[in-house]
């Protein structure tokens, strides 16, 4: 191993180990790292090796947006950093949702449900770069990077980490280095994997006109085509597009012109958001859903796309995460007062308990909507169209609806003890 950050060698023992530096290690060490008791955090850097959450010079390299939900907002001004993201952001003032080739529409409106907005847009790379100083300031945070053959070894008093010659005993391990954790695998962990068959084409658009902070979800035969607003960048409006289809289809896409690829998606996505200038940052990314069958085990929890990685039609796997990282917080912190150690089982079985049902719902969620919105089945096609009128007509229907996309379902402020 060798030192990513300040000290030039790794602890022997240490009460915190979080494998993974991406925005999902970030926000678990910072938001861990200002409860009493104070622990001691080390944050180790796999190098992105095991896919899904990188470290964070590899999300600073690729283009990548992340909508934060209200909830996480709440998050990130539990740990003083939402002014700076707020200023990096775009508010979602309006989200309008439609079905190609069908009359079933609506429109939610953030200011006819009491919130400021649904949520922010943000560049994965501004967010590491507000994310990462507060890291490198935080005293009890310790970054290294680190082999990724790292091997985690159950012991009775603790985990040990083990690479090459070296041992660090930690308390408790959080894996978060992705859904493909070879940690996790290597442990006997076992998970449930879900193909959607399709590929997200992800890009950043320009676009001719100011979007005044609208989302759009437009819903086709082949899956959803999202365009969420982003910053104005130098005087330019862009927007995020997510446009999901047949595989063949993506990469047939990724090899045409830039007029050709907007000239198609104009076809299945119209006028709403005005004309498209540019797009840029193309990328491809399969979609499948997978969530691990255990998320925790003595001094061992898994967070972010290692315990559930999400159809991102709803937006929710991050946002989701963010509400697992403040729950486990809360019970690590009652254990202390307690005298128990971060990793002790009843504790950790204690917040899976807890986080079950949001999970299963986000989940299921996130897996009907888009079989719902492709189906041709005319009962289904009726259904759905009558549900979008409803939402649009019934304001409760609405406000339901939004709040669940927002991760205000109870109303409730996320709250830790001892913030």
């Amino acid at each position: 191993m060798t030192a990513k950050q300040r000290s030039p060698a790794l602890p022997e023992r240490t009460d915190i180990a979080i494998v993974g530096a991406g925005l999902t290690g970030l926000c678990t060490a910072l938001f861990l790292a200002r409860l009493p008791p104070a622990w001691n955090i080390l944050l180790l850097d796999t190098e992105a090796s095991a896919g899904g959450e990188e470290s964070w010079a590899d999300v600073s390299s690729r283009q990548r947006q992340i909508a934060l939900s209200e909830s996480s907002r709440n998050f990130f001004e539990q740990i003083g950093l939402w002014s700076d993201i707020a200023d990096r952001s775009a508010a979602i003032a309006e989200i309008r949702v439609s079905d190609r080739g069908h009359v079933g529409h609506a429109l939610l409106a953030a200011r006819e449900q009491d919130l400021d907005s649904y949520g922010h847009v943000i560049d994965a790379a501004s967010l590491v770069e507000v994310l990462s100083p507060a890291v490198n300031r935080a005293p009890n945070i310790h970054h290294f990077a680190t082999d990724p053959a790292l091997q985690l070894v159950p012991k009775a008093d603790g985990m040990a980490l083990r690479a090459g010659d070296q041992q660090i005993m930690a308390a408790l391990v959080v894996l978060a280095n992705g859904h493909n954790s070879p940690q996790a695998r290597n442990l006997g962990i076992g998970f449930e994997t879900k193909d959607y068959g399709r590929t997200a084409l992800t890009a950043t658009l320009i676009l001719a006109e100011s979007h005044r902070g609208i989302a759009h979800e437009r819903f086709t035969d082949e899956g959803p085509i999202a365009l969420l607003p982003l910053p104005d960048n130098g005087g330019q409006c862009q927007a995020s597009l997510v446009w999901t289809m047949a595989p063949d289809k993506a990469e047939a896409l990724m090899g045409v012109s830039d007029d050709e690829c907007l000239a198609q998606l104009h076809d299945e996505f119209g006028n709403r958001a005005g004309k498209f200038e540019a797009i840029g940052h193309r990328h491809l990314t399969p979609l499948a859903r997978t969530v691990a069958r255990e998320q925790t085990r003595s001094h061992l929890a898994l967070m972010g796309s290692t315990a559930h990685s999400l159809h991102p039609v709803a937006g929710q796997g991050f946002n989701l995460s963010l509400r697992d990282i403040a729950a486990l917080a809360g019970v690590l912190v009652e254990g202390a007062e307690r005298g128990e150690a971060p990793g002790t089982l009843s504790l950790l079985s204690r917040y899976e308990q807890a986080r079950r049902i949001d999970q299963q719902r986000v989940i299921s969620f996130s897996d009907l909507l888009p079989s719902l919105f492709t189906s041709h089945n005319p009962l289904v096609v009726t259904g759905r169209n009558l549900g979008l009128l409803g939402i649009d007509l019934v304001p409760e229907l609405g406000g339901s609806f939004a709040r669940f996309g927002t991760g205000l379902m109870s109303g409730k402020r996320l709250r830790s003890k001892g913030l």
